[in-house]
């Protein structure tokens, strides 16, 4: 199973948002078929050179803070939702979300909320477009 995450994730893509909402949408069906969030989380964190600093989220995280793109957001935050939902060992899931505060999820929360607020977020931002300018 390791080398099927790691094929998933060399997919991830910060700026195209049909890649990245496919990438999560199978990460999250991976994460609900093994029935173990803590095995995915390992996984992740073995996959991707990102997580030098043991954070397996981080290119996730790092991705909320730096899009312009609301279905970005939205396809990221639901993948964070389904895979808080996924924890059904109470320790684990407690564990997790300790995890969560040290890496201040709590604050990127409230800066997508604040930006939300502000209209920040443009409907151009998330035209083929725009993602193409972005990303050549």
């Amino acid at each position: 199973m390791p080398t099927y995450l790691a094929s998933i994730m060399r997919n991830f893509h910060p700026i195209n948002i049909a890649i990245t909402a496919f990438v999560l949408e199978l990460l999250t069906d991976f994460i609900w078929r093994t029935e173990d969030s803590e095995q995915a989380l390992e996984q992740l964190r073995n996959c991707r050179k990102d997580f030098e600093d043991g954070w397996s989220l981080k290119v996730f995280t790092d991705t909320l803070i730096n899009t312009n793109n609301i279905l970005m957001v939205y396809y990221l935050l639901r993948f964070m939702n389904e895979l808080l939902a996924s924890f059904v060992d109470n320790d684990k899931l407690l564990k997790f979300k300790r995890e969560l505060r040290q890496n201040r999820y709590e604050i990127i929360l409230e800066t997508v909320k604040s930006r939300i607020e502000d209209r920040w977020y443009r409907l151009e931002y998330c035209t083929f477009e725009y993602v193409q300018r972005r990303i050549f």
